[in-house]
């Protein structure tokens, strides 16, 4: 137990003693990339819209990416808190998808940025993938 701390005059007085701490946060970035063969059918549109997603809540706090910053913008959401609650927090970005593109985007990476991937399906593209059927031992393809 300590004592209360006492003045010059013998009387005491009340010490604060405050407790600090920083909560820890992030800078996320946003990175486009377009695989259309270099906009070869022309309609890449000349900008997008990537919205900050939170625990898997699309949010209203968004960024717009276009040609004059070449896709990207290294702090598009600055100051993001890392724990909620004592929780960690799961960021990501969805973005408003061109007509005639689908898109993937990948996960939070090494510096937390985000990357989307995107393509235009003006091919015939066919993808396969080995199914193991349990009644021969045919493979079969889907």
């Amino acid at each position: 137990m300590h004592s209360p701390a006492v003045s010059a005059d013998g009387s005491a007085t009340t010490m604060t003693c405050t407790n600090t701490h920083t909560p820890k946060t992030i800078n996320l970035g946003v990175h486009k990339q377009w695989d259309d063969a270099n906009n070869q059918d022309g309609i890449r549109p000349s900008s997008i819209t990537a919205y900050l997603v939170k625990n898997g809540v699309k949010t209203d706090k968004s960024v717009t990416l276009n040609a004059d910053d070449d896709w990207e913008n290294a702090n598009a959401f600055p100051n993001l808190p890392v724990y909620e609650n004592g929780v960690k927090v799961a960021y990501g970005v969805e973005e408003d998808v061109p007509s005639g593109y689908t898109v993937t985007t990948s996960g939070i990476d090494r510096d937390h940025d985000i990357t989307i991937d995107q393509y235009s399906v003006k091919t015939m593209d066919y993808k396969y993938s080995q199914v193991s059927d349990s009644s021969s031992d045919t493979p079969r393809f889907v």
